[in-house]
């Protein structure tokens, strides 16, 4: 039984994420994503379903990923409320180049997965692109109001 809900789960991840940030931007507008607390709302999803990739197709490693997984979300959380800019600068890229490969590739390498099972990790990669995007958009002196628009097309697609 522990196996089918968490297959059910999984299946439709990008789905799942994209609906969740689908409904945000719709009903809070593109103005909720300057928000501190969308940092560690939004690490528990990737960091979550990695986890959860982790536990149903990858027995060998999911105890390890588990605690670094753990480990990431309060790093994250404590740099967030604790106001240290620098180490989060860190810690974010950190534990998120971790768990976007997972999702991303993740569902490639599983043996064990049912047949169509890849299109989970090609939805993975288009959220993670649409979530680097406001990182090159900072590098490029980009203005919110020209990169936060795009992020909508990302997400539904």
């Amino acid at each position: 039984m522990q196996q089918f809900t968490i297959r059910v789960a999984l299946a439709p991840h990008s789905a799942k994420e994209n609906a969740v940030s689908l409904f945000t931007l719709d009903f809070l507008g593109l103005g909720i994503l300057a928000s501190p607390l969308v940092l560690k709302i939004a690490s528990l999803i990737p960091l979550g379903i990695s986890i959860g990739l982790a536990e149903e197709y990858f027995p060998a490693w999911k105890k390890y990923f588990k605690w670094f997984a753990a480990v990431g979300y309060v790093a994250i959380a404590l740099t967030s409320l604790g106001g240290m800019d620098l180490l989060k600068k860190i810690v974010v890229p950190l534990f998120h180049s971790v768990a976007g490969p997972v999702i991303s590739l993740g569902p490639f390498f599983a043996k064990s997965a049912p047949k169509g099972f890849f299109s989970v990790g090609i939805g993975g990669l288009l959220i993670g692109m649409g979530g680097i995007v406001p990182g090159f958009a900072k590098k490029d002196n980009a203005s919110p109001g020209q990169v936060l628009p795009t992020l909508p097309g990302f997400l539904s697609g």
